[in-house]
C-alpha cells in the first residue's frame, strides 16, 4: 500500500513538472501573440512618436512573423544540438532582451529588433513545447497535455486587443512590454524548476547545413512578404506574384537540396509519411479560419453594425473563453476515444459558424455575431489542438523533431494567409464602392464564405489523414 502511495505521489511530482515546462516553454508564444495582437492598436501611437508611416509600421508585425518562418525550421537541427533544458533558457533570454528593447525603444529600428529577439525566442520556445509533449508524455496523456498547450495559445489573442487599447489609453504603448517582462521572467523561473533534476544526452556536435538555412530563409521571406503584398495590391498584382513566384524557386531548391544532403537543416521525410502530410491540412486550415475571423469580425462589428471599439474586441471573447476551456477536455477525450470523435464533431462546427455569418450577412446582430462565434469556439476548441496531435503522433521517433519544425512553421504560415485573405477581400470591395458599410458587408461575406470552404477542405484532409493510416 505505502509503495502504491509513494509511485503515485512520484508519478504525480513528474506530471506537475511536465505540465509546469508546458506552460513555461508555451508563455512565450503566448506572450509574442499578446504583443502581436496588442501592437496592431497601437499604431496610430507608434506612427506619431517615431514618425514613420502606415507601410513602416507595419513592420512590427511583419518582421515577428518573418522571424517565426525563418528561424522555426531551424529547430530540428537546435533539438539534436542541444538540450532541453540550455534550449528553454536561450529561448527565454532572448524573448526577456526583446521585451526590454521594447520598453526602451528610443527609435523605431530598436522597437523593430526588439521584436526580431522576440521572434528568435518564440520561435525555439514554441516547438520546444510541442517537443516536450511529445517525448516526454506518455502515450495515454498525449492529447490532454496538448489541449493544455492548446489552451495557453487560445487565451492570447483574447487578451491582446484588450491590453493594447487599455495600455495606450491608461499609460503608453510600452507599458505593453512592461507589464510581459514579468511575466518571462515567471517562465523562466518555473520552467526551470520543472526541469530540476533532469539529465539529457546530447547528441554530439553536427555540422550546420548553411546552404539549406538560407534556401529556407529566402523562401520564407518571400512568401511572408508576398502574403503582405497581396493584402495591399491584391493576389494577381505583379510584386506579388514576383513575390510567390521567388519562394516558389527557392523553397524548390531547398526541396532538392535535402534530398541530397546528409544532414539538411529540415528534413522533408516527415512529408513522404502520407498520415502525417494529409493531417497537416486540418492544422493549417483551422489555423487559417482562427486568424481570418479575427480580422473580420470587429472590422465587420464597427464599419458595418456601429460598434465601438470595446464591443468590437469583446465579440470573440465568450467563444475564445469556450475554446480555451474545451482543448483540455476534448484533449483527454482524443485520449480515450481517438481522434475521429472530437475533431469530426468540431470541425462541423469550424465549418458552419463562417457559413452561418455569411447566410446571415446584412441581418447580422452583435449578439448574433457573439453566439455564431461562440459555436466557432466549440469548433476551434475540438480540433486544433487534438490536430496537432494526430499530425505530431503519426511519425517515428527519428522524424519527430523535424515533423514538429515543419507543422509548426506550417501553421504560422497559415496564420499570415488567414489575415492576407480575409483583408484582400474586404479592401477589393471597399475599393469598388462607394458606401464604406455595404462594400465591408459584401467583401466580408464573400471571406465568411471562403473561409467555410477552407474548412470544409480541413475536414476532408482529416479524413484522407485517417484513410493514409489505415492503409499504412
Amino acid at each position: 500500500m505505502e509503495r502504491n502511495r509513494s509511485g503515485n505521489r512520484a508519478a504525480a511530482m513528474m506530471e506537475g513538472r511536465l505540465i509546469a515546462c508546458i506552460i513555461a516553454a508555451g508563455s512565450l508564444n503566448f506572450c509574442g501573440v499578446v504583443v502581436e495582437t496588442s501592437m496592431n492598436v497601437t499604431f496610430p501611437a507608434l506612427m506619431r512618436e517615431f514618425e514613420v508611416g502606415t507601410a513602416t509600421v507595419q513592420w512590427v508585425t511583419t518582421a515577428y512573423l518573418l522571424t517565426l518562418a525563418v528561424c522555426i525550421p531551424v529547430f530540428a537541427y537546435l533539438r539534436r544540438r542541444f538540450s532541453t533544458r540550455a534550449l528553454f533558457i536561450g529561448a527565454i533570454a532572448l524573448f526577456l532582451c526583446g521585451t526590454v528593447a521594447g520598453a526602451i525603444a528610443p527609435a523605431f529600428a530598436v522597437l523593430l529588433m526588439g521584436r526580431v529577439l522576440q521572434g528568435v525566442g518564440a520561435s525555439i520556445g514554441l516547438p520546444l513545447m510541442y517537443d516536450i509533449i511529445i517525448n516526454r508524455v506518455p502515450a495515454p496523456k498525449v492529447g490532454l497535455m496538448m489541449g493544455v498547450a492548446s489552451l495557453i495559445t487560445a487565451v492570447a489573442p483574447t487578451i491582446g486587443p484588450s491590453l493594447g487599447g487599455l495600455m495606450v489609453s491608461v499609460a503608453s504603448w510600452r507599458m505593453i512590454f512592461i507589464v510581459l517582462a514579468p511575466v518571462v521572467v515567471a517562465a523562466l523561473a518555473l520552467g526551470l524548476s520543472g526541469m530540476r533534476g533532469e539529465r539529457e544526452t546530447l547528441r554530439g556536435t553536427i555540422s550546420f547545413d548553411v546552404r539549406g538555412f538560407l534556401l529556407l530563409a529566402f523562401g520564407f521571406s518571400a512568401l511572408v512578404l508576398g502574403i503582405n503584398e497581396a493584402a495591399l495590391s491584391g493576389w494577381l498584382g505583379v510584386r506579388t506574384l514576383m513575390l510567390f513566384a521567388l519562394a516558389a524557386a527557392f523553397i524548390g531548391a531547398f526541396g532538392m537540396h535535402a534530398t541530397r544532403a546528409t544532414v539538411p537543416v529540415l528534413s522533408i521525410r516527415p512529408l513522404a509519411q502520407r498520415g502525417f502530410a494529409f493531417a497537416l491540412v486540418p492544422v493549417m486550415g483551422v489555423q487559417l479560419i482562427i486568424l481570418g475571423l479575427g480580422y473580420l469580425i470587429p472590422n465587420f462589428a464597427q464599419l458595418v453594425l456601429g460598434a465601438d471599439s470595446l464591443q468590437a474586441g469583446t465579440i470573440m471573447l465568450p467563444g475564445c473563453i469556450l475554446a480555451a476551456s474545451l482543448s483540455p477536455l476534448s484533449g483527454k477525450l482524443l485520449d480515450r476515444v481517438g481522434a475521429t470523435v472530437p475533431v469530426c464533431t468540431g470541425m462541423v462546427a469550424v465549418v458552419l459558424a463562417p457559413a452561418l455569418y455569411a447566410i446571415a450577412g446584412s441581418r447580422l446582430s452583435v449578439s448574433l455575431m457573439v453566439a455564431l462565434y461562440v459555436l466557432f469556439g466549440f469548433g476551434q476548441g475540438n480540433t486544433l489542438g487534438n490536430c496537432m496531435t494526430n499530425a505530431l503522433k503519426r511519425l517515428p521517433g527519428d522524424l519527430a523533431a523535424d515533423g514538429n519544425a515543419i507543422a509548426n512553421t506550417a501553421q504560422q504560415l497559415a496564420s499570415a494567409f488567414g489575415t492576407s485573405l480575409a483583408s484582400t477581400c474586404v479592401a477589393s470591395a471597399q475599393a469598388s464602392g462607394t458606401d464604406m458599410a455595404f462594400a465591408t458587408l459584401s467583401g466580408s461575406v464573400t471571406a465568411f464564405w471562403m473561409l467555410a470552404v477552407v474548412g470544409i477542405i480541413a475536414g476532408v484532409g482529416f479524413l484522407l489523414s485517417l484513410r493514409a493510416e489505415q492503409q499504412d
